[in-house]
């Protein structure tokens, strides 16, 4: 029996530790192999209360069962009621049917307050009148202004001058060292 030593000097049989090893037992392997597989059983949702089948439930490993808590149409669909009857357009007025509305989870029927219409005709609004600069105080078209899409007019409130005179600023005062 020959000793071997390691980078730090030490000394071991090696004989005797891969005798010591060999002897090990392998780690016992589970009778049922995927412990995430589907299963077959019902399960109560816990969002709508129902029973259903597990085929209704979205997998989810993380689960003792494998499958999610809440059914599909609860996750997908949120806790709303669907409708077909006509909604009115909280922004034209407009009575219309439920799929001339974007869809929002967030809302209790589950379709947002304005037509798809309202929304599209949106983002394409831009004054078109002169505006005052909020920091030079000078009147200008709207071509010497940035867009905003949170402004109601549709541009900034600063002129282009103005705003890249600011970000100069703001990048210099960014640089220097306190």
């Amino acid at each position: 029996m020959e000793g071997i030593t390691v980078d730090g000097g030490v000394a071991f049989d090696a004989n005797l530790f891969f005798a010591a090893s060999a002897s090990r037992v392998p780690r016992r392997v589970p009778d049922v192999l995927n412990t995430y597989e589907r299963s077959t059983d019902e399960q109560v949702c816990n969002r709508c209360h129902n029973v259903k089948p597990a085929i209704e439930y979205h997998t989810q490993k993380r689960f003792r069962l494998g499958i999610a808590k809440n059914c599909k149409k609860c996750t997908l669909g949120g806790s709303y009621v669907t409708t077909t009857e006509a909604i009115r357009c909280n922004h034209c007025e407009i009575l219309l049917a439920p799929t001339g509305f974007p869809r929002d989870r967030r809302q209790l029927t589950g379709l947002k307050s304005k037509c798809k219409k309202c929304y599209a005709s949106q983002s394409n609004e831009r004054t078109t009148e002169n505006a005052m600069c909020k920091n030079c105080e000078i009147v200008l078209p709207p071509c010497e202004y940035f867009t905003n899409k949170h402004n109601p007019s549709g541009i900034q409130g600063k002129c282009k001058e103005c705003a890249r005179q600011y970000d100069r600023t703001r990048a210099l005062l960014k640089r220097t060292p306190t």
